[in-house]
């Protein structure tokens, strides 16, 4: 988790928008949180002051791997800040020297170029495509895009009238003591932004953490079952029939339970296509496609021998496989009796 969050500061150049997919990338293929509380905390992060990096400590209380809550929100807003900081300390010693040379100049312009198609890309997913779902929710966007600008107008403009008026009735102050105190003012108001932004998406995700899974009269979410519960609901019996079957002799059945064993293989992929930082997709192609073919061969030809030793591969790619994700300890084998003792494995009598 830190992992991610860190790699993500590290990553962003020109604007905390960027930062948007690969927070995206690092929390909902994973099933730390959920694409809903992710929308839901970005627009609570965009409505606080503050950096959007503030929009960690939200992903970190609400996420579901431990720790989350108050720990979570303090863990991921470190990690995803610590970067900007090593990098300010180390490259400030060198940084007028650096930002003289031709080839740093235009590195930073085509960066810059490419965090535009970066904004525009995390615009158009998730926000567009989650948040824009008919022309209802494009004109509402539409019409609430200039407040923000007119506030803030309003706000320069006002600022200015203040202080000209505060002008005509102070003596003359030194231009360097007003950009003092005005740095000074401007440091202030960012520290309290930070803090309040923090304290505002913790206390969001703490809620959202805290609330019902389905408050009442909301629609329920969609279960989804662990890897495990998977392996152990659809794949694991589908693996011992598929063995039962071969040991009678019934070729149909066996014919069967394989395609049923490699539709269970195409769900667990959709559902879990990353396991903590393995690629489920990925490792089922590359070890189960050889050992399942080997076995459709041995069933089209009726071959028990040849079903035995294709059998075995294909047991011992269960516990390869179980052995790369660090579950070694679940070991398969053949089935030596029938665990389904209402079913009848024998092929049918014409």
């Amino acid at each position: 988790m830190i992992d991610a969050f860190y790699r993500a500061g590290s990553l962003v150049f020109g604007g905390g928008h960027v930062v948007l997919p690969l927070l995206q990338e690092a929390v909902i293929p994973t099933g730390w949180v959920g694409g809903e509380a992710f929308l839901a905390g970005y627009g609570a992060a965009q409505a606080v002051p503050g950096p959007l990096f503030t929009f960690a400590a939200y992903l970190g209380a609400v996420m579901k791997p431990e720790p989350s809550g108050v720990a979570g929100a303090a863990l991921c807003l470190a990690a995803i800040f610590l970067p900007s900081f090593l990098l300010g300390v180390g490259a400030l010693p060198f940084w007028e020297d650096l930002r003289r040379k031709s080839f740093a100049q235009a590195a930073l312009a085509g960066v810059n170029a490419a965090v535009v198609g970066l904004l525009l890309a995390a615009l158009y997913d998730p926000v567009w495509t989650a948040g824009i779902t008919n022309p209802r929710d494009f004109r509402a966007g539409h019409r609430g895009v200039p407040a923000p600008l007119h506030v803030e107008d309003a706000a320069v403009a006002g600022r200015h009238s203040v202080r000209h008026r505060r002008h005509r009735h102070r003596r003359p102050v030194s231009n360097a003591a007003i950009r003092s105190k005005e740095v000074r003012m401007s440091l202030k108001a960012t520290s309290l932004a930070l803090v309040s932004g923090v304290l505002t998406l913790s206390l969001l995700g703490l809620g959202h953490a805290q609330a019902p899974a389905t408050p009442q009269g909301a629609t329920p979410q969609a279960y989804r079952p662990g890897l495990g519960d998977l392996m152990t609901m659809t794949v694991q019996p589908r693996h011992i029939k598929l063995g039962l079957a071969a040991q009678e002799k019934n070729w149909s059945y066996a014919a069967y339970e394989l395609h049923e064993l490699e539709e269970s293989f195409e769900r667990i992929v959709r559902v879990w296509p990353m396991y903590r930082k393995t690629n489920i997709a990925e490792l089922m192609a590359a070890t189960t496609k050889e050992p399942m073919e080997a076995v459709s061969q041995a069933i089209k030809s009726s071959d028990a021998a040849k079903f035995s030793e294709a059998y075995a591969r294909l047991t011992a790619t269960c516990n390869a496989c179980h052995q790369s994700t660090e579950r070694a300890f679940v070991v398969i084998q053949a089935p030596k009796a029938s665990s389904f003792p209402d079913q009848d494995f024998r092929p049918v009598k014409p």
